[in-house]
């Protein structure tokens, strides 16, 4: 969902190096967007003890609609996705205590909470691929309306 605030509806990305890797080029004047990658390493010591590094790489990457050439059947194709969902009681508590609750809408294209009107609309929760990424969602932008 936060892809949609940059205008993206697929949540594809390449970097310059994977786009010419399979066989195609980043159009003129696309402008990149940087991301992070990061990880926990593991270093071995001497004493046979092991620490956990963290690592941190920065890599600029473009997103699919500007990068041309690439054979259709390598794009992944998005599906929708849906399943039964199973509420969480201890977050529909707390949404239920919730004294002034912005109102929720579900069923929307994507989530977000609009101010004027103190609402937080949601995509349908059977849409979502855990149920906890369901309330995860809804609790951020419940965040915004504080």
């Amino acid at each position: 969902m936060y892809l949609l605030s940059f205008g993206f509806e697929k949540p594809f990305f390449l970097s310059f190096k994977q786009a010419q890797e399979l066989g195609g080029h980043v159009k003129a004047g696309a402008k990149s967007i940087q991301v992070v990658f990061w990880k926990m390493r593991e270093h071995n010591n001497t004493d046979g003890s092991i620490d956990k590094i963290p690592m941190l790489r920065y890599y600029r990457v473009f997103h699919i609609d500007s990068v041309e050439g690439i054979d259709l059947i390598k794009i992944p194709q998005l599906q929708s996705h849906d399943r039964e969902f199973n509420s969480i009681e201890a977050c529909e508590s707390i949404m239920d205590n919730w004294l002034d609750k912005p109102e929720i809408e579900t069923g929307k294209s994507h989530a977000c909470y609009i101010p004027s009107r103190d609402v937080i609309q949601m995509p349908d929760p059977r849409t979502f691929y855990t149920d906890s990424g369901y309330f995860s969602v809804l609790f951020h932008e419940a965040c915004y309306s504080n």
